[in-house]
């Protein structure tokens, strides 16, 4: 028993000898009050911060009617706010579907949409500046076949609009698919370069019939492949080759 409580004293003084004092420093309070994911670039940080004040208008109106605003904002290695703009002026130009913003390698990318002539709608993305916040590049991708139903088909539409970004493997390509309420499906990659690389798009695939219309993407096989889950319970791998 002696030797037992001896040999619990021994190992008692050995963990507590190893033990290190640790030091916690508090940073300023951050000012950051809107509710976004935190994205660093080098000893700054970023956010998008999205004006969803109308969105409610997408249960009552058509779908170009859903305007949004969206500001991109800087804050220093102690989150204080170093600088805030609004991307493409105060007037909201986007919608209806949300807006997304990427880190790829030192690069910002901020994707959009926006409804255009003939209520169609062209997904772009834009190209930020880490220091000064500016577009550098604005690049048009695709034009969404969505038509522009109002009250609830509005809704279902932009809960099933899926726009989808993986980085490649050996991360030099940032792979983009979207989908969601058609048959139609686009693909691309965009490079470290920021330029757009290997566009495709299917309108008729054979395995897109009224049951696999909304997509999950599970990701992409080479140039020209995806695969997706859908909404019956199915694989989907489709090769736009």
């Amino acid at each position: 028993m002696r030797n037992c409580i001896l040999v619990t004293v021994s190992l008692f003084v050995f963990v507590y000898s190893q033990a290190q004092t640790a030091t916690v420093t508090l940073s300023e309070k951050f000012k950051l009050k809107d509710p976004v994911s935190i994205k660093k670039v080098g000893a700054s940080y970023y956010s998008m911060v999205v004006d969803y004040k109308n969105m409610q208008f997408a249960y009552s109106a058509k779908l170009d009617k859903v305007k949004l605003g969206v500001e991109i904002v800087k804050y220093d290695g102690n989150m204080q706010e170093a600088k805030r703009v609004i991307l493409h002026g105060p007037d909201k130009t986007f919608g209806p579907f949300p807006p997304r913003m990427y880190i790829f390698g030192q690069n910002i990318l901020v994707f959009y949409y926006q409804v255009k002539e003939d209520n169609k709608i062209q997904l772009s993305f834009s190209v930020i500046d880490p220091e000064t916040l500016a577009e550098t590049k604005t690049k048009d991708l695709y034009i969404v076949q969505q038509a522009n139903p109002g009250f609830r088909k509005g809704m279902q539409a932009i809960l099933h609009n899926t726009l989808a970004l993986k980085e490649s493997d050996d991360k030099k390509y940032l792979q983009l698919s979207q989908s969601g309420n058609t048959s139609e499906i686009f693909v691309c990659d965009i490079d470290d370069h920021t330029e757009v690389r290997n566009s495709a798009f299917t309108r008729e695939a054979q395995t897109l019939q009224e049951g696999h219309k909304y997509l999950l993407p599970l990701g992409r096989y080479g140039v020209n492949m995806v695969r997706y889950y859908t909404e019956v319970e199915q694989f989907a791998t489709i090769d736009f080759n």
